[in-house]
């Protein structure tokens, strides 16, 4: 499975070429934008890039105070995968998957016995639950990063998911 995604992170232009670097250890870098003290690097791999993902924002964390998102998306089921990392805090790891309505739809768990956050899901439903999700991931660069680009993607899940 063929995985692509991008890592954004608030920067001066003197540190662009050190964080491409440690991303390029870590990922394979097909390109770079930067706008507005923003830099975006987007990368691609196979199914163990959400691994590389995750060392490489462990290493940005120690380079930079700014939380720094990861975004990953494979090319079958609708679905993404949300990380942030932020110094001493590790990455946190969020997957959005229209797959886990179809999941707790046909499941025979007592409600007991879901997770809070299979419950939220249930309570909110799919738009109302993976927004929140993205919102809160997309928070620390809401005010210089346009979100219509991955808004798209979120929009599939969510219509997926409602089906």
């Amino acid at each position: 499975m063929e995985m692509t995604g991008k890592i954004i992170v608030r920067c001066d232009k003197s540190q662009l070429e050190k964080i491409i670097e440690l991303i390029a250890e870590n990922c394979d870098v097909d390109d770079s934008s930067y706008k507005k003290g923003v830099l975006q690097v987007f990368i691609s791999g196979s199914y163990a890039l959400e691994e590389d993902i995750n060392d490489a924002l462990s290493a940005l964390a120690n380079t930079t105070p700014e939380t720094i998102l990861g975004w990953l998306e494979g090319d079958e089921d609708p679905s993404v995968t949300l990380l942030s990392s932020a110094k001493d805090q590790g990455v946190s790891v969020n997957k959005l998957d229209a797959g886990l309505f179809e999941f707790l739809e046909d499941c025979e768990i007592d409600d007991e016995e879901l997770t809070e956050q299979h419950q939220l899901a249930l309570t909110l439903g799919p738009a109302k639950f993976f927004t929140q999700h993205f919102n809160t991931w997309f928070a620390p660069y809401k005010s210089c990063l346009a979100p219509k680009p991955f808004k798209t993607t979120l929009k599939d899940i969510i219509e997926n998911a409602e089906c």
